[in-house]
């Protein structure tokens, strides 16, 4: 198991407990998401800021 710093729960469905880490997607980002539709996907960089204008 990673060593625990950023994570989540599942709180429900069949995973319920589960933990969730973050992870770099190839573009070298990680991504915050209220769903799980990357049409919803908020990219985030190193700095910690969004990697869009729509703020």
């Amino acid at each position: 198991m990673p060593k625990l710093g950023l994570h989540a729960f599942v709180s429900r469905g069949t995973k319920t407990g589960e933990f969730l880490f973050p992870h770099k997607h190839e573009d070298g980002t990680y991504v915050v998401s209220k769903t799980r539709f990357e049409d919803d996907y908020v990219r985030v960089g190193n700095d910690g800021l969004p990697e869009t204008n729509e703020i």
